[in-house]
């Protein structure tokens, strides 16, 4: 710290831009006071009121007594100072603007203390805290904008009806818009009535609207309206129609409006409108984007603010009030009224901070640049004036803010003590800094070692005396200073090392904090969390070298109950609503530049001095005013969303390949690399290089704590004019290399140039040179070089990696040689060999020319020297002669040599009858010394050529219509570099002071490329408006450079316009450019490179024209340098990616792509050109933010399962693509979606695999994820042992403490897939990952341009069966049954034996929307049947086999329930009752079913056990297996014929209990039976049902349901029935109830009397009865054991 050049070096992030920040009209106060709020509603919740008063200086008869007795010594009575003329009182309040002031303040703290009264305006609901700003109109008065925070105040909730009427009530117990209330006259309501004038209107779609949106909608009573949800979503006629409706409303609105005494009523009003009310508020809805407060107010009100009665009788000025609806219209009060800085100022100084951040300048620099801005820039009133000058402050807020700086210890900020202090201490001495609240909170006393650091800095004061009344120590910004809220009752406790008192407050501060994300930052957020909100006393031990997220997790209730005392749970809306405003923010520009003047140019004719009229706070101050060179480091900005996706879709495969391996290179970014991109002409270099860079800039722009101003990566090239094509930086001025490449060792930087390099640059990771044929080995010896020294190490280029491209067939450097060539013999003994370390990557697609591949074939050709016949007539087609070039217009002449050049352009000027000047070099001295010296240096640089001048002529010809080009790099970043070429169209005058002769001081150009000069225009805006300038022309002005001279005593700087002729160039100066139209004259004696560069300058054969012989060259020769390089290279050192591409596989294999893909929605189409993606089998997405109306369909694929948001865009959502000739099964999904918990999976069956796709949220705990993972495996199991679990878990396996997963996912037999420690995020955590137990699945990370977290690749080596298989509603068979034996019935029904066969024969793969006819047959075999029944004759039933696959799909969906019981007890039901609706719907389209329609594998019992003939006249018993699902598999054979919806029946019956639970518990508390176990009972399987589940059949199927016994067969019995028993007396034994114990289930009272399904019970077995016929005769029970029914 003694060392000042070693604290300078320290240096970095020096902005000089927060200093004025305690400067209450600057900006960087305003941005603190933004921050101080922010935390405040995050602390305490979102406020309840906004409100605004205004002054009313001339309204206020009090401040005008005051005035006239203070100004005039005149004693005035109040109706005197009523009376008093307009004009006499604006004069009054004019002359004192400080009693103005006074006056307004005190009537603001006389109201404030009103509002704050137990008994005063808000009485039931105190007034708990407040945040104001003081604001000034344009007439110069203040007025005030504030937040109310009000106890107990009601909230809204569109879901809760009771919360929108306390709501509603409340608002209208606040705020009035009545035109006549009893508290005060007609005169104060009309300074509520809004009267349009200028400053409220706006354009809007070419009209004129209010900017304030008056008039208001009158409504009959006051309403929360909310916009239209999704359901209600209006079509594009609909819109339209009630657009018309509204534009119509409006305009009779503002008819109504200026009739202010009108008397409509609203229901007279809707009828003038010829609206009712539910359309009336249906064209308010539809433009609504968030909820909105609409008053009651009548059509004679439409025009008055909202206003608060008492508090407008009291303060009787203009007054809004409104009540604030949620944290998004919180953001938009804050936004727009309490956060409003000055605009104007706000851009000025952001674009002063921008143009020195491209620069080196010291500290000292810009702080004197910023400052001499907000000097020179600002405009305040005389009242605005007094506020300053008096210190009355702008910020007033009822809590004291504090900011912890959560930072690591190496990213805070201290303050040195001061250097005298310093000096004191002993040299190894580490106590420099002042004392921070860190420091203070270490130093507490032992009583206070369980307080955090968050109730540290909140609840206590530290000072450095005992007494009260000291000042206290730590940092406070606060200016509101409204009580001693030091709790007095509680002594104060001494620090530990003495230095100061800890003194309790009894209100809490507001804390600021760093705020880290958990998405973005998670170890720095946990880091922060335990640092705020639980004890520590070291924070190397107890903070730095810990697990964060393990110690989190460890305390994790004691953090989380003490952060919910600052974080108010409506904070993280209003997070999310602060996130979407700033999108917004980036997308429109937040500042009206409309009437703001900016540094326009001052002075027409700024080639002559006039003298500077600007205050410099420098002089002020009396300090040196020298200022220093300046580098400059033009970088490019972040390209829109659309732009880059559009970019990055059209990329060829080589370019999107490379891009994605770089970007892979710099995240993992261990190792330093070396690439060589060679390309020919048109191959798309250029796009690659903004491809990169972009995705670099968005890659760090995603990373937590990025600073955006941080050098990255740079982009630069050996001449301005390739520069200026990439947007980048010469060389010479990036890394301050001389412009002359001598062949001299490079001078180095002093220390502190390079220091402010370094600090520029000490981000720095990647270095891109284009044109890299240009650059030669001694400028690339100096380029590695320089970034040796200027990052301070002696790796290659510095440790900075190096992507060089170009095309080394074009020319060879000028006075060096090639890069890969050494410049001497010694150079290979003493230099190491920089080109060796490249590797080499080819572009060979031809992008440029695509359109004219056969142009593009020859030019490539001809670099090659392998030119073909074909390529030769082309070029030979283009030749044209002398004559014929008249008729060529605007097309560049190419020559080879620099005296051709001349004497062409020549030609053309003096050949221009137009308006022209000659524009002469003026050349001055600078030094000391004779004046006949300083004549003979200034005429021996007449004599210099322009080379030598630095592109500056002695002399241009100046001629409307020429052509020129730039000879000098004046801002790279514009544009404006050597070789931009336009047509001069204007010439701008003025005279010479000492001579008064006219020259000209401007020239006008119209560049070729648009975008050149684009700044420059802007600049002189205003000067082209006024003179009417076509807005493409763009200014230039003579520039001045140094000229070197052999003179020691004299240096000679030149003025001139930096332009020559351009009418034609040189080959060489040609390089790096295109043209529409091309000239090239042919010559002996020219090179292939010559050639090929010549040629392809145009863009397409047409364009290209040449004059002389075409001869085609020959190929290079053996030894050709460049050709030795390349076989050199391309044996050698070709590029071998990091990253595997998966469509480069050979091999046919099964292959899964898993992403968290951050909106689906916004990347879709991404998804869709991503070959990598589309080369999988299938796609498993996370995280898709879609809505059921987003089309995300993907040709190739089907979507075999999709989860959108229902309501808002948010972080959840999954879908999974599958290839169309793939089959699949849905296993099972689910989610839940509460509170903190976020959780999503589905399993898919593929062929023999399950893959289980997850995403579990951050906040998730690991029980309810374990609970999860136990549930979907166990399911999945089920059906397969193969298994693969993906997902984004969020569990972090870096730590150590999170292999706890990796463990319990072995306990299912789960191995990690995956390399433990491998990043597969941008923030270098490892949370997406693969588990799986096959052997021949292998599983690595890819690389993602769009999102956070990198996709996972899984491939299995096996190849799946394909076979199509959809969903059950598409599936239909056709069964063909063959019955062998003849079939046999006799009237025992007995010895009735099936053999079933099944055999599938064909299988036929069909489109998605068509069906699926399945031809099936099957055989049975050996059917006997003894002792034929009478009369029955069988009729076999076709029945559909999707019986049996929606029977399976019900009993996974059983399984799944059950398994959701096991976990929670809490288990989602939406599954059961959609499977419900589809049993119904088949079991409806299902005949009746009788003893001749049933199935054939349905069997009839034999007359073996005891038999009533009368009653087996109407029914046979069947035959059902006693497997424990007999009761269910009847109903299904009663039903449909066959026992294949055993399963469906049991969840019918599950969806009847879980539809009427009330009603089941009674039942089974009743019979004494557990309601759950009852539950689980009927959902699984082999479980036998009895009365409670029969129960459930009955009102499941809607019908009775008859359970009869078997017949007593001893006559001895009661109960006894013979087996001849007649028909009517068996009824009249069941009426008289001694016929058994039958039973008779109703479910639905309404359904008693219809129809009843039968079935024998035996105690311990359930039989189906069928009926013979299809009206059965029914025989009644009367004694119901169950007499409940619904």
């Amino acid at each position: 710290m003694l060392n000042r050049d070693y604290v300078n070096g320290l240096i970095h992030n020096d902005d000089a831009f927060t200093f004025l920040r305690c400067d209450q009209s600057s900006p960087a106060f305003w941005e603190l006071k933004k921050k101080e709020v922010m935390a405040m509603i995050r602390q305490l919740g979102c406020p309840t009121l906004f409100l605004t008063l205004s002054a009313a200086e001339t309204k206020w008869e009090d401040l005008i007594v005051i005035l006239t007795q203070v100004l005039e010594n005149k004693v005035i009575t109040v109706e005197e100072a009523e009376n008093m003329s307009y004009e006499k009182k604006c004069d009054l309040i004019k002359q004192d603007p400080v009693i103005c002031v006074r006056y307004f303040e005190h009537r603001l703290k006389c109201l404030w203390e009103i509002l704050s009264a137990s008994c005063g305006l808000f009485r039931y609901y105190e007034l708990e805290d407040k945040y104001v700003r003081v604001e000034f109109q344009i007439r110069g008065s203040p007025h005030i904008h504030a937040l109310i925070w009000l106890k107990n105040a009601p909230k809204y909730d569109k879901n809760n009806p009771e919360s929108i009427k306390k709501c509603i009530e409340f608002i209208d117990k606040l705020i009035s818009v009545s035109s006549k209330p009893t508290q005060f006259s007609e005169e104060l309501i009309s300074l509520q009535r809004h009267k349009h004038s200028h400053t409220c209107k706006k354009y809007v779609n070419g009209c004129i609207k209010c900017r304030f949106g008056i008039p208001y909608f009158p409504m009959r009573e006051t309403m929360i309206l909310e916009p239209f949800s999704d359901d209600e979503k209006l079509t594009k006629k609909e819109r339209e129609e009630i657009s018309k409706k509204k534009e119509n409303v409006m305009k009779e609105l503002e008819k109504i409006s200026k009739d202010i005494d009108n008397s409509l009523t609203f229901d007279e009003f809707l009828v003038h409108i010829n609206m009712n009310e539910k359309e009336y508020i249906k064209m308010i809805r539809a433009d609504l984007k968030k909820a909105k407060v609409f008053l009651k107010r009548a059509p004679n009100e439409i025009r008055i603010n909202a206003y608060n009665p008492q508090i407008m009788s009291l303060h009787r000025a203009n007054m809004d009030i409104q009540f604030i609806l949620d944290p998004y219209a919180c953001l938009k009060y804050c936004v727009e009224y309490i956060n409003k800085s000055e605009n104007g100022m706000s851009k000025l100084l952001r674009e002063a901070l921008n143009e020195l951040k491209k620069g080196n300048n010291t500290v000292r620099e810009r702080l004197r640049v910023i400052a001499n801005k907000f000097l020179n820039s600002s405009e305040i009133s005389a009242q605005e004036a007094v506020y300053h000058i008096l210190s009355i402050p702008l910020s007033i807020s009822s809590r004291s803010t504090v900011f912890i700086n959560t930072n690591r210890p190496e990213n805070r900020i201290s303050m040195l003590k001061s250097d005298e202090i310093l000096q004191k201490l002993e040299p190894d001495s580490k106590d420099v800094f002042v004392e921070g609240l860190i420091e203070m909170y270490v130093n507490r006393p032992d009583e206070m070692k369980n307080v955090c650091l968050a109730d540290f800095a909140s609840m206590h004061n530290i000072s450095k005396k005992k007494t009260d009344n000291d000042r206290i120590i730590e940092n406070s910004d606060d200016e509101d200073i409204t009580e001693n809220e030091s709790d007095n009752k509680i002594a104060p406790m001494k620090m530990k090392n003495g230095k100061g008192w800890i003194k309790k407050r009894t209100k809490k501060k507001i804390i600021r904090y760093r705020y880290f994300k958990l998405h973005q930052d998670p170890e720095n957020y946990y880091r922060e969390q335990l640092m705020l909100f639980l004890p520590w006393n070291n924070e190397e031990e107890d903070l730095i070298h810990i697990n964060h997220e393990e110690r989190f997790e460890l305390y994790k209730s004691i953090i989380q109950q003490k952060r919910s005392e600052y974080i108010h749970r409506e904070a993280n809306e209003f997070e999310q609503a602060l996130e979407e405003h700033m999108e917004k923010k980036e997308d429109d520009d937040d500042i009206d530049d409309a009437n703001i003047e900016y540094d326009q140019d001052k002075n027409e004719f700024l080639i002559y001095e006039i003298g500077n009229t600007e205050g410099d706070i420098f002089v002020e101050m009396g300090i040196n005013t020298r200022t220093e060179k300046v580098e400059h480091f033009n970088v490019p900005k972040i390209i829109l969303d659309t732009e880059y996706q559009q970019m990055m879709r059209n990329l060829n495969s080589n370019q999107r390949k490379y891009t994605l391996n770089v970007m892979n290179l710099i995240k993992n970014g261990e190792n330093q690399f070396f690439h060589f991109i060679n390309g020919g002409a048109g191959v798309g270099k250029s796009t690659l290089i903004k491809a990169v860079y972009q995705s670099i800039l968005r890659f760090y722009n995603s990373l937590p704590g990025y600073y955006p101003d941080s050098i990255r990566a740079a982009l630069c090239a050996p001449t301005g004019k390739a520069a200026a094509l990439i947007d980048g930086m010469t060389l010479h001025s990036f890394l301050s290399l001389p412009v002359n490449q001598c062949k001299h060792k490079l001078v180095q930087l002093n220390s502190d140039v390079s220091n402010r390099i370094g600090v520029k640059l000490k981000d720095l990771q990647l270095l891109i040179i284009d044109e890299i044929s240009m650059v030669g080995f001694t400028m690339f010896q100096h380029v590695d070089a320089r970034l040796q020294q200027i990052m301070r190490t002696k790796k290659p280029f510095g440790g900075i990696s190096v992507i060089v491209l170009g095309d080394f067939n074009q020319l060879r450097p000028v006075g060096d040689k090639y890069i890969f060539q050494f410049n001497n013999s010694y150079n290979a003994l003493v230099d190491s060999p920089l080109w060796s370390l490249f590797e080499l990557f080819e572009l060979t697609e031809i992008m440029r020319q695509k359109d004219d591949k056969t142009f593009a074939i020859a030019l490539s050709n001809i670099a090659k020297g392998t030119m073909t016949d074909e390529d030769i007539n082309l070029l030979k087609s283009r030749i044209v002669s002398t004559e014929n070039l008249e008729t060529i217009e605007d097309a560049i002449r190419i020559f080879r040599s620099n005296a051709e050049v001349d004497a062409y352009n020549t030609k053309v000027l003096a050949n221009l009858n137009t308006e022209g000047a000659t524009a002469n070099a003026y050349d001055f001295c600078i030094g000391d010394g004779l004046a006949s010296l300083k004549e003979k240096v200034l005429n021996n640089v007449k004599n210099l050529k322009t080379t030598e001048t630095y592109g500056l002529p002695l002399k241009i010809d100046l001629k409307v219509g020429a052509k020129y080009m730039l000879t000098v790099n004046s801002d790279t970043e514009d544009g404006l570099v050597s070789g931009a070429c336009g047509k001069l169209v204007m010439i701008d005058y003025g005279k010479l002071q000492k001579t008064n002769e006219t020259v000209p001081c401007r020239i006008w150009i119209k560049f070729n490329e648009e975008k050149t000069g684009r700044k420059a225009r802007a600049n002189f805006h205003n000067v082209m408006r006024n003179r009417n300038i076509d807005s493409s022309l763009t200014p230039i002005e003579p520039v001045i450079r140094q000229i070197n001279t052999k003179s020691t005593n004299f240096k000679v700087e030149r003025k001139q316009f930096p332009i020559v002729p351009c009418e034609a160039m040189t080959i060489y100066k040609s390089q790096g450019g295109t043209y529409e139209k091309v000239v090239v004259n042919l010559k002996k004696g020219m090179t292939r490179s010559e050639l090929y560069v010549a040629c392809s300058r145009a863009t397409k054969a047409s364009g290209l024209y040449l004059i002389g012989d075409f001869v085609p060259q020959k190929p290079p020769e053996r030894n050709d340098a460049v050709t030795l390089m390349f076989k050199t290279m391309r044996s050698e050192r070709m590029l071998k990616f990091s990253l595997a591409f998966p469509e480069e596989s050979e091999e046919k294999k099964f292959s899964i792509i898993f992403h968290n893909v951050q909106s689906l929605n916004k990347h879709i189409s991404d998804v869709k050109f991503d070959k990598t993606f589309l080369s999988s089998s299938m796609i498993s997405l996370v995280e898709t933010w879609t809505k059921p109306s987003d089309n995300l369909e993907i040709e190739g694929f089907k979507i075999v399962h999709r989860r959108d948001c229902h309501d808002v865009r948010k972080p959840f959502g999954q879908i999974i693509y599958l290839k169309n000739d793939l089959k699949f099964e849905n296993i099972t999904e689910r989610y839940e979606y509460s509170g903190k918990d976020h959780i999503e999976y589905s399993s898919i069956k593929v062929d023999d695999i399950c893959i289980i796709s997850v995403y579990n949220s951050p906040n998730s705990s690991f029980d309810v994820l374990r609970r999860h993972m136990n549930e979907v495996i166990t399911i999945s199991k089920r059906f397969c042992d193969n298994i693969i679990v993906v997902g984004d878990f969020n569990i972090n396996l870096k730590i150590k403490i999170n292999n706890k997963f990796i463990e319990y996912m072995k306990s299912f037999g789960l191995s990690l897939n995956n390399t433990l420690n491998k990043d597969s995020t941008n923030a270098k955590t490892q949370i997406d990952y693969c588990f799986t137990n096959i052997k021949d699945v292998k599983s690595d990370y890819f690389e993602s341009l769009t999102s956070f977290h990198k996709p996972i690749w899984i491939r299995k080596h096996k190849v799946l069966s394909k076979s199509h298989f959809h969903e059950i509603k598409n599936i239909h068979t056709n069964v063909t049954s063959n019955i062998n034996d003849e079939v046999m019935l006799d009237d025992q029904f007995d010895t009735m034996d099936i053999d079933d066969k099944f055999v599938f024969e064909s299988h036929e793969t069909v489109d998605k929307n068509e069906q699926i006819d399945l031809d099936m047959s099957f055989q049975l075999e050996d059917l006997k049947v003894n002792e034929p029944f009478d009369t029955m004759e069988t009729e076999e039933k076709s029945f559909p086999t999707n019986y049996e696959i929606i029977d399976s799909d019900s009993r996974k969906i059983l399984d799944h329930f059950l398994l959701l019981l096991e976990f929670d007890n809490a288990a989602g039901t939406t599954q059961i009752s959609s499977q419900a609706r589809i049993i119904d719907d088949l079991i409806e389209k299902s005949p009746f079913i009788t003893v001749y329609n049933k199935d054939r594998s349905v069997k009839i019992r034999p007359k073996i056990e005891y038999s009533v003939e009368a009653f087996d006249a109407f029914y046979a018993r069947t035959h059902i297996t006693g497997d424990g699902n007999c009761l269910y598999k009847s109903l299904s054979i009663i039903k449909i014929g066959s026992e294949e919806l055993t399963h469906s029946m049991r969840l019918l019956a599950v969806n009847a209990m879980i539809n009427n639970s009330n009603h089941f518990k009674t039942i089974c508390r009743l019979l004494n039976y557990s309601f759950e176990e009852q539950l689980k009972r009927t959902a699984t399987n082999e479980q036998w049902g009895g009365e409670v589940q029969i129960h459930a059949l009955s009102i499941a199927l809607r019908q009775p349901i008859y359970s009869y016994v078997k017949f007593l067969d001893d006559p001895k019995r009661v109960h006894y029935i013979p087996s001849d028993i007649s028909t009517q007396d068996l009824i009249n034994r069941f009426d008289n109830g001694t016929a058994g114990g039958h039973l008779k289930y109703i479910g639905y009272k309404s359904d008693m009397n219809k129809s009843s399904l039968c079935v024998h019970f035996t105690g311990i077995h359930y039989d189906a009865l069928l009926p013979f016929s299809n009206n059965p005769h029914q025989f009644i029970p009367k004694n119901d054991i169950i007499d409940m029914s619904l």
